[in-house]
């Protein structure tokens, strides 16, 4: 008999160390979670990826820590498991996303570039527009920055009244029109390809 106020104790007890821990591991999680999808952190794996950033030749700036797997609770071992995927899931996942987002991107430009031989006239305002609008379309863009007034640059070579005797080469073709817009966005290009 003297057990049963302490078994009825203990199954509260134990409800509530659970609700705690799974209150820290929920908010571990979202502090994970934030930390992975964290643009800077993705912007680095990215160029990491790339190659664009070099690994370190000397010693890690931060000493690494050993895991010792035999002495986690399961809590800690299935955390240290989800953290540990959801790194390697980010790492290949973001490139993929990234360059295929971009191809799209380029495909929609071209097809729009095809579409309006006056697509480039326009290409600062609608690289303004797309820094404020990064979800809008490059179809969208072209009629926004076209229906604005005063945004068509003139080309050289449509200088009124007749223009001057030199012209500059202007640059041919997709891939050179959008490196130029790219550049002039103060933006990397993605892969050539």
């Amino acid at each position: 008999m003297p057990d049963e106020p302490n078994a009825a104790a203990t199954p509260d007890a134990a409800l509530a160390e659970l609700q705690t821990r799974v209150s820290r591991a929920e908010g571990k999680n979202a502090e994970y979670e934030k930390l992975l999808l964290d643009p800077v952190f993705l912007q680095y794996l990215s160029a990491k990826q790339n190659g664009t950033i070099q690994p370190s030749s000397g010693a890690p700036a931060t000493p690494t820590k050993t895991i010792d797997l035999d002495t986690m609770s399961n809590t800690e071992l299935a955390d240290y498991i989800l953290r540990t995927a959801a790194g390697m899931v980010a790492q290949t996942v973001y490139p993929v996303q990234q360059q295929t987002q971009f191809a799209g991107i380029k495909a929609d430009i071209e097809k729009v570039a095809g579409e309006h031989a006056d697509f480039w006239d326009y290409k600062d305002e609608m690289i303004r527009l797309g820094r404020i609008h990064p979800t809008m379309g490059a179809e969208d863009a072209y009629r926004l920055a076209k229906s604005k007034p005063g945004t068509r640059k003139v080309v050289s070579g449509d200088v009124p009244g007749g223009g001057g005797s030199t012209k500059t080469p202007q640059p041919k073709g997709f891939d050179a029109a959008f490196a130029t817009a790219l550049k002039a966005a103060g933006m990397k290009g993605g892969q050539e390809g």
